[in-house]
């Protein structure tokens, strides 16, 4: 008789089991359909670089300087008599090559201070020495940056390549585009947006960079 107990206690423990495990894998497998689900979600709702939405973009400026049209994203207005000092990046320790940045346009969003400029590079060299010359610059823009975490790319705009940073530091997210214009210039499109609003604001700025186009 206890024998008997013994036996049946042990079937129980064993079905018992059983169905736990049966539970368990069944929150697992749930679990992961729902994780799938969330993140197929979460790339939807990525912001498109290659499509206009013509909600989220100003007027159109056209540049015959940058050889260039585009679109600001909407209620970014110009700063007036905008003034920036030319700036140089040294491409050589020794030497005399090196980029020189001047200004052009520059953007404001006054609800949260977000902003945008536009750049021509030049370059005191000779481009033609070099497989990558848009590669150095980004290289060079990278080495400026190492305080801050950057994420290089490179995407197709207006059929051409562009390459790409994304920049954060303290609690600013930037976005440099860059880009060769039909006269080898190098063009370099800067947004800056707070941190914690970046993620509503990017779908602004992925309309305005996809509204390039080269004259």
């Amino acid at each position: 008789m206890h024998e008997k107990n013994k036996s049946f206690d042990t079937n129980k423990l064993e079905n018992f089991t059983g169905m736990k495990k049966k539970h368990i894998w069944y929150f697992v497998i749930m679990f992961a359909i729902y994780s799938c689900k969330s993140g197929s979600e979460e790339s939807d709702n990525s912001a498109d670089y290659s499509k206009v939405d013509s909600s989220k973009i100003s007027v159109q400026f056209n540049s015959d300087d940058l050889g260039l049209s585009f679109n600001p994203p909407k209620n970014w207005d110009p700063i007036p008599n905008f003034r920036s000092a030319e700036r140089k990046l040294k491409f050589r320790a020794q030497g005399s090559e090196e980029f020189i940045s001047k200004p052009v346009y520059a953007f404001m969003d006054k609800s949260n201070k977000s902003n945008m400029t536009v750049t021509k590079i030049i370059f005191t060299g000779d481009i033609n020495k070099f497989k990558d010359f848009i590669g150095v610059y980004v290289q060079l823009q990278e080495l400026n940056l190492k305080n801050s975490k950057v994420v290089e790319g490179k995407n197709s705009i207006a059929n051409r390549e562009m390459r790409f940073l994304s920049i954060e530091k303290e609690n600013l997210v930037s976005k440099k585009f860059i880009m060769l214009n039909n006269r080898n210039e190098i063009i370099q499109f800067d947004y800056t947006v707070p941190a914690n609003e970046f993620k509503e604001k990017e779908r602004f700025i992925a309309s305005s960079i996809a509204t390039l186009k080269f004259n």
